[in-house]
Parts: C-alpha cells; sequence; structure tokens
C-alpha cells in the first residue's frame, strides 16, 4: 500500500519580508492539515513557495477502519539518565539496554499523530499507549506511571521557534502496573489508556514518558511501545 501525498505550489511574488513570507506559510500548512497531510517540507524559492505534505497509508485508508495500531521501536524512544545502548536481545529483537548503576532517569516516547484531524476529515483519536520493558538481575527502586502529554510548539506563529507547552493528558494505567508491579524483575507491558480520546488540534503532538530509579544491579531495557488510535465514526 503507497502513501499518498499532495504537493502545493504558492505564489509569493506579491510579499514582501519574512514574516509575510512566514504567514503564507503558516496558512498553507493549516490548510493541508485540514485536508489531513501532515506536512514534511516547506521549501521558499521565490517567487514560490513549494508544501510536501505526505498522509501515511494507515490513516489515507481510514474510511475503511475504525482502529489503528503503530509500533514506535526503540531506535525512536530518548532515554535520559545512564548509558543505553541499542542492541539485539538473544531472541534478535532490537531494545534499548541500560548498562547497570544506580540512578534515575526517564523514557520518552514520541508519538506519531496526524495534525488538525477532525470527524470529518476521517481522522484518528489516540486511545492508549503500551510501553514494553523488562527489568532483570534486581528490581528497580521506583518505575513511574506511563504518562502522556500533548506537546504544542509556541511563539507568535505556529512555525515560530519557542519552548513547547506540554499538558499532561488524563489516562488510566493497567492493573498489574501499581508502584509494586512496575519495579518487579520480569517482562512488562505497561498500558495507558486515555479517559477521554479526543482529535488532536492543529499541530497538537502527543508523547508518552516514564520515570525510573534503577538499583545499582538493575537492567533496564525498553523494547518501544505499541501506540493504539481510534475513530468516530
Amino acid at each position: 500500500m503507497g502513501v499518498s501525498s499532495e504537493y502545493q505550489i504558492v505564489d509569493i511574488s506579491n510579499l514582501v519580508g519574512a514574516a509575510a513570507i512566514e504567514a503564507a506559510i503558516e496558512t498553507e500548512v493549516l490548510v493541508m492539515e485540514a485536508n489531513g497531510f501532515v506536512v514534511t517540507e516547506t521549501h521558499v524559492q521565490p517567487p514560490y513557495l513549494y508544501l510536501l505534505g505526505v498522509l501515511p497509508s494507515f490513516l489515507s485508508q481510514s474510511f475503511e477502519v475504525a482502529s489503528a495500531t503503530l509500533w514506535i521501536p526503540p531506535r525512536d524512544v530518548v532515554p535520559i539518565g545512564g548509558t543505553w545502548t541499542e542492541v539485539l536481545d538473544g531472541n534478535g529483537v532490537p531494545m534499548l539496554s541500560r548498562a547497570q548503576a544506580d540512578g534515575t532517569g526517564t523514557v520518552t516516547v514520541p508519538i506519531v499523530m496526524p495534525e488538525g484531524q477532525t470527524a470529518a476529515a476521517r481522522g484518528f483519536q489516540l486511545e492508549s499507549v503500551s510501553l514494553v520493558y523488562t527489568v532483570l538481575t534486581a528490581a528497580a527502586d521506583a518505575v513511574g506511571e506511563l504518562g502522556i502529554q500533548t506537546f504544542t510548539p509556541v511563539g507568535p506563529a505556529a512555525l515560530t521557534l519557542g519552548d513547547p507547552i506540554l499538558a499532561a493528558v488524563a489516562t488510566t494505567i493497567d492493573a498489574l502496573h501499581d508502584a509494586a508491579g512496575r519495579i518487579a524483575v520480569g517482562d512488562h507491558n505497561t498500558i495507558a489508556t486515555v479517559d477521554t480520546p479526543a482529535y488532536a488540534g492543529a499541530r497538537v503532538q502527543y508523547q508518552a514518558d516514564i520515570t525510573f530509579d534503577a538499583a545499582a544491579t538493575t537492567d533496564l531495557d525498553v523494547y518501544g511501545a505499541l501506540v493504539t488510535y481510534s475513530a468516530t465514526r
């Protein structure tokens, strides 16, 4: 199944100054997002502005389905705190492995989410995130609940760089991963289910994270995350 794309060419020969061009980019990006595309490239080459929007294949088929899943591999996960290495486990499965050391940190999972999706545009809502990890050798001192946040850029225009605003999303954690369950030696698949799924607003993205406090001999491995989407039809 291929990937649908749309290429926009806009005449900007009548615009003067960086602010005017940036405003034009913002306008065209929002138009493409309203049509369900994620803008992956913007290129200004006077007198024209070029924008490439891509619609992932599993989303382009959303007229036919009411749910979808997406695996976030370990290479896309961001670990902070300690020494992490991307390796293969004994079965040849990629994972991020943390070297034994007493210390704290955070594992963050960027979540792929179409921008500006609505029910009318046949978009998807974020339903849940499952983080797959293992604790080996010794139990961790603590592991926090898997949390989900919205991630929104800020600035006078949406394309202006600035510190992003994070806002917690209300979720329910699976019953097996209370405070004691999360730190235990063994394989883990902790699931955060969004209490009230909603379509993402314009330029809003999501991320999930979990904090940890490893003991001196704790081995911590992260395999990635499974993201589940739903849709109201």
